[in-house]
């Protein structure tokens, strides 16, 4: 840790960073090590990341090349003001290592698990995304190079965990015949859009950042990032797994608790005119979170019946 924080510029107002102390460590789902560093007695200024798999190696660099495109994308503005500045990265004694700016709040998962106002709280989260979505979403319709990148090749991917080839096909129809053609708006998304990774001022509810954008991708429907907020919201307070609330919105029931109307102006903005059914969103939401799950750690996902039943299976027999 002493040689990665060498290698910082701090303002000037600031402590050298050798003297900085470890305020937090926590392992991320990846296998990332993830200290917050700063002054003593101050809130940390940095993050520090350091992957101990490959898997964490992979996503790191995924994040490096998302956000160093976003950042090159003149339409975003100053939105980027919420996303983390990388300050140094390299490699010490033949591991990698990242440095990027703290963000300062508390996530909103946090103040949901506190008892913070869901309805207040994810409205927040959402109109902030929905910014993001807005000026960097381009009219168009969804083609057929859309349709394969958004439903064949996940397909391709889920249909590898499992024998049910027969309600794949049902989805796969259902979603080209849902979409093709109709008008949309494509553009940047986070792709992993919870609550644990939205950080908010813990008194006024303001976001300040939004982090994690190894999952982001430059030419998607934002309003899954919306889907995901509320499905993983409703998951984390409800206590169920995310294939059972996507199942059950599949069957026509609740999928996200009492704040469906949350999603109603991305919807708007990434699909005008007739609104496709539920089904249809959390089909490609339930599709890009499970492709993304196997690109992120593949050996783990392929491996884990438990996650396969929960989340793959229980879907497929919705449909």
């Amino acid at each position: 840790m002493p040689e990665v924080l060498a290698v910082l510029t701090p303002s000037p107002d600031l402590p050298p960073p050798p003297a900085w102390a470890i305020h937090s460590a926590v392992w991320s789902s990846t296998g990332i090590a993830v200290f917050g560093v700063g002054p003593a007695r101050a809130a940390p200024v940095a993050m520090v990341k350091i992957p101990s798999t490959g898997d964490g190696a992979a996503s790191q660099r995924r994040e490096a090349e998302a956000v160093a495109a976003l950042r090159s994308d003149e339409r975003a503005g100053d939105w980027l003001d919420l996303v983390p500045v990388r300050l140094a990265e390299g490699t010490v004694d033949g591991r990698s290592y990242l440095v990027e700016s703290a963000v300062p709040g508390v996530p909103a998962a946090r103040l949901l698990a506190g008892g913070a106002g869901a309805g207040a709280v994810l409205q927040t989260a959402a109109s902030c995304i929905a910014i993001l979505h807005r000026r960097t979403g381009t009219q168009t319709s969804v083609d057929q190079a859309r349709l394969h990148r958004w439903v064949d090749e996940p397909l391709t991917a889920v249909r590898s965990l499992t024998g049910n080839a027969a309600a794949l096909q049902r989805a796969g129809d259902e979603l080209h015949a849902a979409l093709r053609d109709r008008p949309a708006a494509a553009g940047w998304v986070h792709g992993n859009y919870t609550p644990g990774n939205v950080v908010m001022d813990a008194d006024t509810w303001d976001v300040r950042g939004v982090i994690d954008w190894d999952w982001a991708a430059a030419d998607d429907l934002g309003v899954l990032d919306v889907v995901h907020l509320l499905v993983s919201a409703h998951g984390e307070t409800s206590g169920r797994e995310l294939g059972d609330l996507v199942a059950s919105g599949l069957r026509g029931e609740a999928w996200c608790g009492d704040l469906r109307d949350l999603l109603e102006p991305s919807l708007a903005t990434s699909l005008p005119g007739e609104p496709p059914p539920d089904r249809v969103l959390l089909l490609l939401f339930w599709l890009r979170h499970v492709t993304a799950n196997l690109l992120q750690r593949p050996g783990y996902y392929r491996r884990n019946w438990v996650w396969k039943r929960r989340n793959v299976e229980a879907v497929l027999r919705a449909l």
